[in-house]
């Protein structure tokens, strides 16, 4: 279920991405190009934010992707020697950790190490705790299924 869940939170999200670009891709280009910052490393090229934004909704389908074939995987190995369960877990786990790489990598360090965002005002508060809301709750999915499997 963990991993069904990873895997619709993907897809969701890519397809919420997608259906509403013109507003992600715009807000890709307000947080790169540090409006409202005293920061001077703003990068305001156009092609930058839908570079950016890729990044987001790319990532977004390959992990659910890779979370729902995962999660197929875990299903027939359910009956197996718990080493056969343990090792179906590999997609899901590399799923999960490219939208790790994704929210930290891209958010937390990307834009808000390099860009400051969080000094405007407006964007502070939901900026960061939603990626941190989404990278405690993928964290949380690859605690509990690295827990080690037991013979029943």
């Amino acid at each position: 279920m963990l991993a069904l869940s990873a895997a619709a939170w993907g897809l969701i999200g890519g397809i919420r991405n997608l259906y509403d670009y013109p507003s992600g891709v715009e807000f890709a280009a307000f947080l790169l190009s540090v409006e409202g910052t005293d920061s001077i490393r703003g990068l305001t090229h156009p092609i930058f934010a839908h570079i950016g934004y890729a990044f987001v909704w790319i990532s977004k389908f390959v992990t659910s992707a890779l979370c729902a074939l995962g999660a197929v995987a875990l299903w027939y190995s359910r009956l197996g020697a718990p080493a056969e369960f343990s090792n179906a877990k590999e997609k899901v786990y590399l799923g999960i950790g490219i939208s790790i790489f994704m929210l930290f990598f891209g958010f937390m360090v990307v834009v808000g190490a390099l860009f400051a965002p969080s000094q405007i005002s407006e964007v502070k508060t939901l900026y960061f705790e939603y990626t941190t809301f989404q990278l405690i709750g993928l964290g949380m999915v690859m605690f509990f299924l690295n827990l080690p499997e037991r013979e029943l």
